[in-house]
């Protein structure tokens, strides 16, 4: 959790994302807002995410930034 000039951001961050690492942040994400009162801005950091798991991601109703590599960018 990192909380940045009134902002109330919660972190996820894995080698290589998948499903379960959605269900978990969102039931993180969750049990901070009950206990707080605050909803949560949801990030998450990747080496790899599969295409799947993005296209999940791209269809959710409660947003999740994501941070990763891209490997295209390398010489």
């Amino acid at each position: 959790m990192i909380i940045r000039n009134g902002e109330h951001i919660m972190l996820e961050i894995t080698s290589r994302m998948n499903s379960g690492d959605i269900k978990k942040l969102y039931r993180s994400a969750d049990d901070y807002r009950d206990r707080t009162g605050t909803e949560p801005k949801l990030m998450m950091a990747a080496n790899y995410i599969p295409l799947k798991v993005m296209r999940k991601i791209m269809e959710l109703e409660r947003p999740i930034e994501i941070f990763s590599h891209d490997s295209e960018d390398e010489d």
